[in-house]
Parts: C-alpha cells; sequence; structure tokens
C-alpha cells in the first residue's frame, strides 16, 4: 500500500512536469509505457541484483547485470521515443532522439532509478535486521525467564520430595501406632487401620511413575471395596471376579481403581438386585477390565468429574493405541470394558510422567 501511494506521487509529479512539454494524448502513450519500464527497473535492481550479487559480493556478475540493465534501459526507452515521433509531438524528430543528449539523459534517468533503488534496499535490509535483533533479545529474555521459573519449580519440588520422603513416616508411624492401640479394643477396626496403611503404601510407592504389579492393584482395589464396606456398614453389594493368573505382570497404577472409583462415585452400590459387578479377566498378555452399575438417582443431576477423561488422556499416553476403552449408558446402567495389552506400555510415557 505504501509502494503503490509513493508510486502514485512520483507519477503524478513527472507527468505534470511533461504535460508542459507534450500534448495530453502523446503524454498518456509515452508515460504509460516509460512508467511500467522504470518501476520494473527499480523492483528488478532492489530485489534480485543488489541481495543476490552486490551483497553477496559476487561484485563482477553485479556490474556485468548492471551494465546489461542498464543499456537495456536505455534501448527499450529509445524505441519507445521512435514509437512516440509517430504521433507527431512537438520538438521530437529523429535527430534528438539518438543525440548523445538525449542517450545522456536516459542514462543520468536510470542512474536515478538505480540510486533509489540501493536507497531502498539498504533500508530495508537495516530494518530486517533490526527486527530480527529485537525478536533474537526477546527470545533471549523470555528464555532467561523460563529457565528462572523452572529453577525454581525445580526447587520447589525438590523440597517437596524432601517433604513427602519425610511425611510418610510420620503417617504410617502414626497407623501403626493406631493398630497397635486399636487392636484389643476391636479387631475390625484393627483391620481397617491396616488396610488404609496398605492402601496409603500403594499409592505413594505408585506415585513416581512406572508399573506395579498387577497382583498388588487387585489388591489395592479388594482394601478400596473391604474398607469402604465397613465405613457402611456392610450395606454395599458389590460382585469382584478376577479369571487368570496375574503372576509377574505389570500395570500402569490406578489404571484400573480408576474405573472402581467412578462406579462408586456414580452409582447405586445398595440395590441387592442389581449390584455392582467387577470382572477382570487376565490372559496371557491382555486383560479385560468390565464394570457395570446402577446409577444412582441421587447422583444423576451431579457434574461429572474428569476422572474418565484423565484415564483416557493416561491410557493414550501410555499404551498409545494397545488399548480399547468403551462405555455404555442408557440412563439407569452404566457399563464400561477395558481392553489392554500389558506388554505395549510405551518406555517414553514413563520418561516423561517421572521428570
Amino acid at each position: 500500500m505504501l509502494h503503490a501511494l509513493l508510486w502514485l506521487i512520483y507519477i503524478v509529479y513527472e507527468f505534470s512536469a511533461l504535460l508542459i512539454i507534450y500534448t495530453p494524448k502523446t503524454i498518456i502513450l509515452y508515460y504509460s509505457l516509460i512508467s511500467i519500464i522504470s518501476i520494473g527497473f527499480f523492483y528488478f535492481c532492489a530485489e534480485y541484483l543488489f541481495p543476490f550479487f552486490y551483497d553477496k559480493k559476487k561484485i563482477i556478475r553485479f556490474i556485468l547485470l548492471t551494465l546489461l540493465a542498464t543499456t537495456l534501459y536505455v534501448i527499450i526507452l529509445i524505441l519507445f521515443n521512435l514509437v512516440l515521433i509517430q504521433f507527431k509531438p512537438d520538438g521530437l524528430t529523429w535527430a534528438n532522439i539518438i543525440s548523445w543528449p538525449r542517450i545522456y539523459g536516459l542514462t543520468v534517468r536510470v542512474n536515478w532509478y538505480m540510486i533509489i533503488a540501493a536507497v531502498y534496499w539498504r533500508a530495508k535490509k537495516l530494518i530486517v535486521t533490526e527486527t530480527r535483533s529485537n525478536e533474537l533479545l526477546e527470545n533471549y529474555y523470555l528464555h532467561e525467564l523460563q529457565e528462572e521459573e523452572l529453577k525454581q519449580a525445580i526447587a520447589t519440588a525438590e523440597l517437596a520430595y524432601i517433604r513427602a520422603q519425610i511425611n510418610p513416616h510420620f503417617l504410617f508411624n502414626t497407623l501403626n501406632f493406631l493398630y497397635s492401640n486399636v487392636y484389643l479394643l476391636s479387631k475390625d477396626i484393627a483391620k481397617s487401620v491396616l488396610m488404609l496403611s496398605d492402601m496409603m503404601r500403594f499409592v505413594i510407592e505408585n506415585n513416581e511413575g512406572g508399573t506395579t504389579d498387577l497382583t498388588l492393584e487387585i489388591k489395592h482395589i479388594e482394601n478400596y471395596i473391604k474398607l469402604n464396606q465397613q465405613r457402611l456398614n456392610n450395606n454395599l453389594h458389590i460382585d469382584f471376579e478376577h479369571t487368570g493368573i496375574s503372576g509377574d505382570k505389570k500395570i500402569v497404577p490406578f489404571i484400573l481403581m480408576t474405573l472402581v472409583e467412578n462406579a462408586f462415585k456414580h452409582g447405586d452400590l445398595t440395590d441387592a438386585k442389581h449390584p455392582l459387578k467387577i470382572q477382570l479377566d487376565i490372559q496371557s498378555e491382555n486383560i479385560r477390565f468390565c464394570i457395570t452399575n446402577k446409577i444412582s438417582v441421587v447422583k444423576l443431576h451431579e457434574q461429572q468429574g474428569t476422572g474418565m477423561s484423565n484415564l483416557r488422556k493416561c491410557l493414550e499416553l501410555f499404551y498409545d493405541d494397545k488399548f480399547k476403552l468403551t462405555t455404555q449408558n442408557n440412563g439407569q446402567y452404566y457399563s464400561c470394558a477395558l481392553d489392554i495389552e500389558l506388554n505395549e506400555v510405551s518406555v517414553e510415557a514413563f520418561q516423561f510422567s517421572s521428570v
């Protein structure tokens, strides 16, 4: 837009000056053609000649191309003058078209366009260089700021890690103390404290990434069910079955537990005719985990949390496309089925999650 405005101002200026010499009909033809050639020559020098030859120290090629372009420019303008003479303008004859003063004037004109092109190219180069310098400086300060924030985050994480090493010891010592003192009063409560201790130990020990034994994940689910049964006076109706041999199979911790917690949170587990059904089928390298529960009328209109969406993201991160999670909700019952290839855990995902 700026280029068009500047060229318009320049053309109006020259057009006005030439109207004094030539008739309007002649000047429209002549200057329309000469403007196209002049503007093209300007951008040839500014966008090609200077950047690709002068700026890259190809001086000999630059000089040869400059002489060639200048000569062609002068020849073309002379040819235009020869065409223009057919309209018999005042003061324009064959003799003065090819005269040295005329050729000299055209040479000065072409040099003038080259000077303007050189100034434009240099100014543009300085602006681009300055812009890149500012961008580099801005990126440098941004990098410094991010590095400082990263150092602070690492320091905070290290402090939290140290505290985490201290707090579990205090927690387990307290639970052991409660277990020892409650055992003589109520064995059921003591068992609950022991299950709570086992559950907390499982959570803490598996909170730094990696996999855990499938057997421990199953035990964690069983403890969770038993603890909630005792908390609600055994009024929950839950069928938990698992077939196959877990052996030394590994799984990302809390994958199965998240589905169980979701059923406890949104399900009606007090209906004896419609119990919560949990089935785990362990095969050679695959598992199938299915849950079906009656939807609680009280919790039906509660806002859904992010547990299931986070679970899917976790599965995508660790198992890529080696899993299948399907859910069904008909308004009365909710069911989900999870199939996983246990031997296809992403190592890169563990490295990422442990950072």
